[in-house]
């Protein structure tokens, strides 16, 4: 009889071996007779059962051995990183801490080195007779920005707008004022109805100083202050007709801002050449009126100051600047002569780009506290407007000289030229520049003159 025949035949595990349903029915009495075969075959799947059965759960064990491994792997590394990122930021912060320090203790230097300029500056201007060559000296340095009535006295005094003789300064200052005045009050029906009272030639530079005016610093809320801005058309219009040979002259709005900022500035010693500029209505209107006039009086006669330097400069045709361009051509000639030939073979005609250079001295092309470090030393020099800028202006250029003789384009180096990339720089920039400017005049100067006479013979 097979195991099938008592329930356990293999045909139930689906082996298809079972009871023949056509056998004949057994005999109970019979002897029963062991099929070692089937016995075989159904230990075998058992077994293999049981073997595919503790396979499945070992691989799981592995399996998810493994995703513990990794996990404690990942948990480790993350741990790792961690650890190295705080040793990383510490090091950062570190070397912020050293950098920062370093700062400090620069700015401090630099500061404790403008404590003691402002003290001999003060020490210089206290005199009964000021010496000024003593004061130029200090002032070509630069003039401390920490202490506004410093930079408003000095230039003051360089322009010579006070006298070095100190007991005679309150007399002059008084007069001046009455002077100016008295010409508001000549042209006070003029300005204010200029169609009526003016003749043609009048309206015509009263209407170009109308334009030109707003866009004299037209992002600075000083200067589009509605007072500032009939300041600015009085002093222009009345040195234009007070001044017939050159009369008014687009970019003298321009020259007016270092004069409109220091002297501001020293009303408002609490705020900087930033700050100043920023000057809102409710500040503006804490000035007296005796104030403004005091203010707009000595920019008024700064103006005519810096101007009778370089009277030249603004006459019919403007020969000054056509002079003062050609001189700085041969300064680059003599101190970079393969800059000077790069630009000659490209045809690049110098009043293309530094027309305006020579015509607002650099206003344009520098933020304004760089205009008025540079102009602490031209005040300094005593041809500082009509030769130093000169050498300025050409050591501007070479200083960008590998950058332009790398460019291929004509459009490419004049656009370069008009834009010069310098709103970035900072007051160390324009210290070397003049620094390096100085040089070059001390080294060329007389080589160039014999050569501009040469030519102009």
């Amino acid at each position: 009889m097979g195991i099938g025949d008592w329930g356990l035949g293999i045909g139930d595990w689906g082996l298809g071996i079972g009871p023949n349903p056509q056998s004949p029915i057994p005999n109970p009495q019979s002897p029963i007779k062991i099929d070692y075969f089937e016995i075989l075959i159904f230990y075998i799947f058992i077994i293999n059962y049981l073997k595919m059965e503790i396979k499945k759960k070992f691989e799981k064990n592995i399996f998810t051995e493994v995703i513990e491994d990794k996990s404690q792997n990942n948990q480790k590394e993350k741990e790792e990183n961690n650890i190295n990122q705080i040793i990383i930021n510490k090091e950062q912060n570190n070397e912020q801490k050293e950098q920062t320090q370093e700062k400090n203790n620069e700015e401090k230097k630099i500061s404790q080195k403008n404590q003691k300029t402002v003290k001999k500056i003060k020490e210089i201007c206290s005199q009964d007779f000021i010496s000024i060559e003593e004061l130029r000296n200090i002032c070509w340095k630069g003039i401390p920005s920490e202490d506004p009535l410093i930079r408003a006295e000095c230039w003051k005094i360089l322009l010579g707008l006070y006298p070095l003789k100190k007991e005679l300064k309150i007399s002059i200052i008084q007069r001046k004022k009455d002077e100016y005045l008295d010409m508001c009050n000549v042209y006070s029906n003029a300005l204010s109805n200029p169609e009526e009272v003016m003749n043609e030639e009048e309206l015509k530079i009263y209407r170009q100083i109308q334009k030109d005016n707003p866009r004299t610093m037209p992002e600075s809320s000083l200067f589009q202050n509605s007072k500032i801005q009939f300041m600015l058309t009085r002093v222009l219009y009345i040195w234009s007709l007070r001044h017939p040979a050159s009369g008014y002259v687009q970019g003298f709005n321009d020259l007016c801002i270092p004069f409109f900022i220091v002297y501001f500035l020293e009303k408002f010693p609490e705020k900087n050449v930033d700050t100043i500029l920023k000057l809102n209505e409710d500040e503006f209107k804490k000035l007296s009126e005796d104030t403004l006039t005091e203010i707009e009086t000595t920019i008024y006669f700064s103006l005519t100051k810096l101007l009778d330097r370089i009277q030249t400069n603004y006459t019919i045709n403007q020969p000054g600047i056509t002079k003062m361009i050609k001189k700085m051509e041969l300064i680059v000639e003599k101190v970079d002569p393969k800059l000077y030939e790069y630009l000659k073979k490209f045809e690049i005609d110098y009043v293309q780009f530094c027309f305006r250079w020579m015509n607002c001295f650099l206003i344009r092309e520098f933020p304004v506290k760089l205009i008025l470090r540079l102009w602490d030393a031209y005040f300094s020099e005593e041809k500082g407007f009509s030769e130093f800028h000169l050498y300025v202006c050409a050591c501007l250029l070479l200083t960008f000289s590998e950058k332009l003789k790398a460019m291929t384009e004509f459009q490419e180096l004049i656009v370069f030229l008009q834009n010069l990339p310098t709103s970035n720089w900072t007051v160390e920039d324009m210290d070397m520049l003049l620094a390096k400017s100085y040089s070059i005049k001390m080294l060329y100067s007389n080589s160039i003159i014999l050569k501009s006479e040469g030519k102009n013979q």
